[in-house]
């Protein structure tokens, strides 16, 4: 065995090591949400019968009549938003508002703002996206 491979062997048992011991602060205890539990029958849905968690710090969901009208507003600006399906579209429109928030600071956000709802949205040119953040604005995250 070479010098080479022998360090390597070192390092990989040094490392694969270190990794097995975990120590918890004392008075640790997981919460329930935190803890799985093991065994039970298995599933063959793949994980599709688990609920998803909403992204962090999304606004919530629109109401039936605002998500209604801001799908209209998406399908008359181009229908190819609407592709990937009406909760993404949703979904996306909501990123659109987190990144709202996020550009906030800036001194002119607006150019920013434009090609982020581009990006998130998949909007084909600026009149589409400028359509996005009209419509994310009135219809998800009014208080903008």
């Amino acid at each position: 065995m070479s010098t080479v491979h022998r360090i390597a062997l070192a390092l990989a048992v040094v490392l694969l090591g270190s990794g097995c011991a975990v120590e918890y602060d004392e008075g640790y205890a997981p919460s329930p949400e935190s803890t799985v539990t093991l065994g039970g029958e298995p599933s063959d849905s793949g994980g599709a019968d688990l609920p998803s968690a909403p992204p962090a710090d999304l606004p919530p969901e629109p109401g039936p009549e605002d998500r209604a009208d801001y799908l209209d507003r998406l399908a008359e600006a181009d229908p190819a938003l609407l592709e990937p399906g009406e909760d993404e579209a949703v979904t996306r429109g909501r990123e659109v508002c987190r990144m709202i928030v996020q550009t906030e600071a800036m001194e002119d956000p607006e150019p920013t703002r434009l090609r982020r709802a581009r990006e998130l949205s998949g909007a084909a040119g600026e009149a589409e996206a400028q359509a996005v953040l009209t419509a994310a604005r009135t219809h998800i995250c009014p208080d903008l």
